[in-house]
């Protein structure tokens, strides 16, 4: 389960949004939000920025993630 802080950069890692962006919007350090989706990445077992996105884009058109 993600934490409170991890959804809300998760909803704007899946908008495409960098690191640096992200940090702006929430008030946050680019470290930080680093850190955050390093713990994303994980909880998801994805790897990568563009498996993460793959999996929200099959979440978002109703395929199952497995």
């Amino acid at each position: 389960t993600l934490s409170p802080a991890e959804l809300r950069v998760w909803e704007l890692l899946k908008s495409r949004m960098t690191l640096s962006e992200i940090g702006e919007a929430l008030f946050l350090s680019r470290e930080t939000v680093k850190t955050h989706t390093v713990a994303i990445y994980r909880k998801l077992r994805v790897s990568s920025r563009r498996e993460a996105q793959e999996l929200a884009d099959s979440w978002s058109s109703g395929q199952q993630a497995g």
